[in-house]
């Protein structure tokens, strides 16, 4: 007895739906023969883009070799390279919290006296905005592996991670630009 072709089709689908763990060896072996649209040859000069698109981007590559670091239209400033350390000593004495101090090392190192109340966790919290780290829970554990005698009352605390660069206030000034 044959089943109605509604019952046919509903088989179809649901063996159509079912999961597999890797693609039928037919499969695989078909993805790796070359096809009709793999097989072109790689591009060439004559097939380069159209010539009002060349003759317009024919400055640009003179401009990428100018500026160092950052292709395609870079901000203002180079964000690949630190700031030369009195520029980020005054950008560090302008940023850190109550408490901190900045140090004339270079590069500068930020430091931390801790008061009563506080704790690793809570300066982490309070530096996030000059570090590097993403998360305060980051920065707390820095901060306990460099100074592992923990948060101890009048005790200066340094602070790792710290930014090497000055952070520019308008974004359009540290444009990574595209990739060459």
């Amino acid at each position: 007895m044959r089943a109605p072709p509604a019952a046919a089709a509903l088989l179809l689908v649901l063996g159509a739906c079912t999961s597999r763990a890797s693609a039928p060896s037919a499969g695989r072996d078909a993805t790796l023969e070359p096809t009709a649209a793999s097989a072109r040859p790689p591009a060439t000069a004559a097939s380069a883009p159209s010539a009002p698109t060349a003759a317009t981007n024919a400055g640009a590559p003179e401009k990428r070799a100018a500026h160092t670091g950052n292709p395609s239209k870079p901000g203002k400033y180079d964000v690949s390279v630190p700031a030369p350390s009195s520029e980020l000593a005054e950008f560090l004495r302008t940023h850190v919290p109550t408490g901190g101090s900045v140090t004339t090392d270079d590069p500068p190192k930020v430091m931390h006296t801790v008061t009563a109340g506080q704790s690793v966790s809570s300066i982490a919290a309070t530096y996030l905005p000059i570090s590097e780290l993403y998360t305060a829970n980051e920065l707390a554990n820095a901060i306990s592996k460099k100074n592992p005698s923990g948060a101890i009352v009048g005790k200066k605390l340094e602070i790792p991670a710290v930014v090497t660069r000055v952070l520019r206030d308008d974004p359009k000034e540290e444009r990574l630009g595209w990739p060459e």
